[in-house]
């Protein structure tokens, strides 16, 4: 358990955040200096007394969580009910051996696959060469991209073609999708769109094997009959968190993104917003 956290005084006012609806938000500010989250980022998220320390209930908690997932603001795995935050480590930076090896165990004690994952790739940046527990899928393009979006990781294939593939796909399955867009005789303009038809298809039905399916919908796009369905949303999805990144990046160079102990931001807003935080959650010193 933390005794102290740091929170970006401007939390609140971050693009994406300050859409959102009330309840969302100070469930989002109370999941970033809740005490049960650990130096990486996560934690186990004890659902009923979270929801009780911020007076909502477990039911709306649940369902703020959910859409604040949506949102690309957190990450959350209901078998192992482990969740993480994004942005984390862009104000939590182990700049010293201690911290990285205090890190690295942290994550290493990550139970789901797709939140050690995550929390991994978004860690590596924390760590000067590669280790285990902080290895994180290259990435090579020729020019310079946006910031990719939640839970989704760029790898390029064929010399120029860099396609978004979701993190429910392994290595192995990339690799293999690789080869047979690769030699599926689609055209590379097409490869993308046939792998969100796949990402789609998986969203709305289990597919036991996601290579011999987007082999069928590469092979129609090589003929001529593919025409796009359920991809068609995966693609705007897409689209929605490059455009919430990029105003995260044109947010972030208008404030300095200073980090402040938990009770200095709580002198700083509005009283009875600080006097019921600070009741509902105690001021972490």
């Amino acid at each position: 358990m933390r005794e102290s956290s740091l929170v970006p005084t401007n939390l609140l006012n971050w693009p994406r955040v300050a859409r959102r609806l009330p309840e969302e938000k100070l469930i989002f500010s109370a999941l970033w200096f809740a005490p049960w989250m650990s130096c990486a980022g996560y934690g186990e998220l004890p659902l009923c007394p979270f929801a009780a320390s911020i007076g909502i209930s477990p039911e709306s908690t649940e369902t703020g969580i959910s859409n604040l997932e949506q949102a690309g603001l957190v990450f959350f795995d209901a078998h192992t009910v482990e969740l993480a935050l994004d942005g984390w480590f862009r104000f939590h930076r182990f700049k010293t051996p201690q911290s990285k090896k205090i890190l690295e165990r942290e994550i290493e004690k990550i139970r789901s696959s797709i939140i050690k994952r995550i929390v991994s790739e978004k860690s590596s940046a924390c760590f000067s060469t590669t280790t285990p527990s902080a290895t994180s899928i290259s990435t090579t393009t020729t020019v310079r991209k946006p910031k990719k979006p939640i839970g989704a990781t760029r790898q390029q294939v064929a010399g120029e073609v860099a396609l978004v593939f979701p993190s429910a796909i392994s290595q192995h399955e990339r690799e293999s999708i690789n080869s047979v867009l690769a030699s599926s005789g689609a055209a590379p303009a097409q490869w993308q769109a046939i792998l969100d038809e796949l990402v789609g298809a998986m969203a709305h039905r289990e597919i036991s094997n996601p290579v011999g399916f987007l082999r069928g919908v590469a092979e129609r796009a090589a003929n001529g009959s593919f025409i796009p369905e359920r991809g068609i949303g995966v693609a705007k999805e897409r689209m929605k968190g490059i455009e919430a990144v990029n105003d995260d990046a044109i947010f972030e160079k208008q404030f300095s993104g200073k980090l402040l102990p938990l009770n200095v931001v709580l002198d700083r807003i509005p009283v009875e917003q600080s006097v019921f935080m600070s009741s509902r959650l105690g001021d972490l010193k």
